[in-house]
């Protein structure tokens, strides 16, 4: 069975798009494991120094648990002005 000429424009197009879209994805879900491992890092640094420094203020830092801090948006808008 061959394909007409619009037949297999359709399914090059088709498999184009599933590699476009299956790469954004494994780029987004690599990014989320660096900024996981990143946040667990963190968090095992804070932790090491509340218990070995003896200066640090743990007022501040009551909640050492980083995966549930609140995140906030310093910048509010773009900084860039000409696309």
């Amino acid at each position: 069975m061959f394909l007409g000429r619009t037949e297999l424009k359709i399914v090059v197009s088709n498999f184009a798009f599933f590699d476009i879209f299956s790469y954004y994805i494994a780029i987004n879900l690599e990014k989320l494991y660096i900024l996981s491992k990143q946040l667990k890092e963190l968090e095992r640094q804070m932790k090491y120094a509340l218990e070995h420094d003896k200066n640090l203020d743990r007022g501040k830092w009551k909640n050492l648990d980083v995966s549930t801090w609140r995140i906030i948006e310093k910048i509010q808008e773009p900084m860039q002005k000409d696309g």
